[in-house]
């Protein structure tokens, strides 16, 4: 028994303090519609606080990546979507793979 009781004071001074789990940092979200060359992407992207919060801002920052949440996705021809979309909660995408990013608000 004893040596079960030194495993469990063992493995919760391992565990994440309780005010860290969960927490998130509150963000300015900005609607947005994003084209790769073979995607159509609709999600809001989202600026730190403190961040101006300009599109060009984010795109120049140090992320190679964007990312956007209550995503919808096409494939595109040209402008114009095609075929049937899929959504997510999250979607990533290169900065270096976006041609154009429009901010819809």
């Amino acid at each position: 028994m004893t040596g079960g009781n030194r495993m469990t004071a063992q493995s919760t001074s391992t565990r994440v303090p309780e005010a860290t789990i969960g927490s998130r940092v509150s963000t300015n979200p900005t609607s947005v519609q994003v084209f790769t060359r073979d995607m159509v992407l609709e999600g809001n992207m989202h600026a730190k606080p403190g961040y101006k919060g300009r599109v060009s801002d984010l795109l120049n920052g140090p992320s190679r990546f964007l990312a956007l949440t209550e995503a919808t996705l096409w494939k595109r021809d040209g402008f114009a979507k095609i075929g049937t979309p899929v959504e997510s909660s999250t979607a990533m995408v290169s900065v270096e793979d976006i041609e154009v990013l429009l901010a819809l608000e």
